[in-house]
């Protein structure tokens, strides 16, 4: 492993890149070079270049985890809201038949 480690061709250009670059995180290094993210961690140490500010997320991953996930909660409510309307319809007295889906023949 030390070899290879130390012979990858793209560890100067991922160096140099975080070097310059104050605005890039250690894992969008590694993803244009097709580098591990623990690669560029340790690239970084030995080279003594600091990652204090390569650590943190983007706005943008952020918003779009967050917008993933609202869309992922409307859906679920979207069905629930569904259920509880059939479930109105039925008579409160009686007994609850689990629907079953119609499969396709």
């Amino acid at each position: 492993m030390g070899e290879r480690y130390n012979r990858n061709p793209n560890r100067w250009a991922v160096l140099n890149l975080i070097a310059n670059n104050p605005d890039i995180t250690s894992r969008e290094a590694a993803e244009r070079f097709g580098v591990s993210r623990f690669s560029v961690e340790k690239w970084c140490k030995a080279a003594g270049i600091s990652l204090d500010g390569h650590k943190h997320p983007r706005v943008s991953r952020i918003l779009a985890l967050k917008r993933k996930r609202a869309k992922r909660l409307i859906s679920e409510l979207a069905v629930l809201n569904r259920e509880i309307r059939d479930l109105e319809q039925l008579d409160p007295n009686g007994p609850y038949i689990k629907p079953t889906k119609a499969v396709k023949s």
